[in-house]
């Protein structure tokens, strides 16, 4: 998995999604790293579960802490399952993490109608409060399927804009860092 920058964030909203949740530990808190394990089997087990390989999943997944009581939690996206039924996809993801850690798993079908702070202020309602904490998780890592599904969208776009006027095609290499980076990105909304 890849640490990646507050500012490439906003460049997940180009992708396709399944699901979007959050993911809480029972007490006595497990330490931070066994938190982490807790999560990566999570996914894991459901790659193994669907028949994908897991290499092919989009995985963001965000650790925080609560501004009420400080405490620790997940959020997470999920692309790229194929799953024929999402509804059971949710079912399943809350079974295994309420399995695993003894924890509670809220997920929630993505809308992909909705982007950005947009889709996270629908998403959580009267916690929209984490809305603003989005751009400032504690640790942020993205699946490399979403390193690569990313470029692959960029660069298609740019080479779109290129086709329309061959004099944008130098430009190229450096609108394509910009947007990776998330600043000057058109295809982008900005959380």
């Amino acid at each position: 998995m890849n640490q990646i920058s507050k500012g490439f964030a906003a460049s997940l909203s180009v992708l396709r999604w399944d699901v979007f949740a959050t993911s809480t530990f029972k007490n006595p808190l497990p330490i931070e790293r066994r938190r982490w394990r807790l999560a990566w089997g999570h996914l894991h087990a459901l790659a193994e579960s669907l028949g994908t390989p897991y290499g092919r999943l989009l995985i963001a997944l965000r650790a925080e802490h609560g501004e009420l009581g400080d405490r620790p939690h997940f959020h997470y996206l999920l692309g790229g399952t194929r799953a024929s039924n999402l509804h059971s996809l949710c079912h399943w993801l809350a079974y295994d993490w309420h399995k695993r850690s003894q924890g509670h798993l809220e997920v929630r079908l993505y809308n992909p109608s909705l982007a950005g702070a947009d889709y996270i202020e629908d998403c959580l309602g009267a916690n929209s409060y984490e809305v603003g904490k989005f751009n400032r998780a504690d640790r942020l890592e993205v699946s490399s399927a979403v390193f690569k599904q990313v470029r692959l969208v960029l660069r298609s776009a740019c080479t779109h804009s290129a086709s329309k006027d061959s004099r944008q095609n130098v430009g190229c290499a450096e609108r394509q860092r910009n947007r990776v980076s998330g600043f000057d990105n058109p295809l982008l909304c900005q959380a």
